[in-house]
This record gives C-alpha cells, structure tokens and sequence, in this order.
C-alpha cells in the first residue's frame, strides 16, 4: 500500500485506534478492520471475548468519522456477527483468505479517491 502512496498507521489496541481516529480524522482515506480484536476498554462478555471488538470500534469510528470509507478485512463468518457491518454505509466486508494484498491496494486506491 506504501507502495501506491498511502501511509500505512497500523495500531492492534482498539482503544488506541480509537483514539487515533479521533485526532487524525481529517487526515483519514480509509480504514481496515478486523473483527476479532482485543477487548480494550470494552467489557469482555460484550465483546463476546474478542468475537465481535471490531464492531463495538466500528461503531464508534462512524460516530468520529462517518465518511471515511472502512474495509472489514476478516477471516469470521458468523453472519451474525457481520451483519452489523453489511447494513453499514461506506463499509465493505471482504474475506482476508480471499483477498491478496495487491487486490486490497487497488481496492482501497479506488475508495479513497
């Protein structure tokens, strides 16, 4: 992604990420998201022990930043628990197994235009 212009902000502590977001959200062309996460300042049984951390820190980068445009990059299937995603605006739900870094960088070269 470097590669094609972005800089890359890695950060695995959901609340840190958050906290990012909030000082950087004008500065934001995309963002990637996994579901299963750490619980961070979030209760573990709300997270369901990680399983759904990626949805609770969605939730509040739509309230910082609702027009960045977020890829949820995940190996779930639990419909379930990606539903909350899929009923989202600006947001794509993708399969890391079944999507190669180079298709990403295209990906995100498109939607952060």
């Amino acid at each position: 992604m470097e590669s094609k212009g972005f800089q890359v902000i890695q950060e695995q502590h959901p609340d840190r990420a958050i906290e990012f977001a909030k000082k950087e959200k004008g500065n934001l062309c995309a963002i990637i998201l996994d579901v299963m996460m750490r619980s961070g300042g979030f209760a573990p049984d709300e997270t369901n022990q990680g399983l759904r951390t990626g949805m609770l820190v969605f939730r509040e980068l739509q309230k910082i930043c609702p027009s960045v445009p977020v890829v949820v990059l995940t190996n779930v299937s639990n419909e379930e628990t990606l539903a909350g995603f899929r009923d989202a605006e600006n947001v794509q739900v993708l399969q890391k197994l079944r999507m190669p870094p180079f298709e990403l960088t295209e990906l995100l070269t498109q939607i952060a235009k």
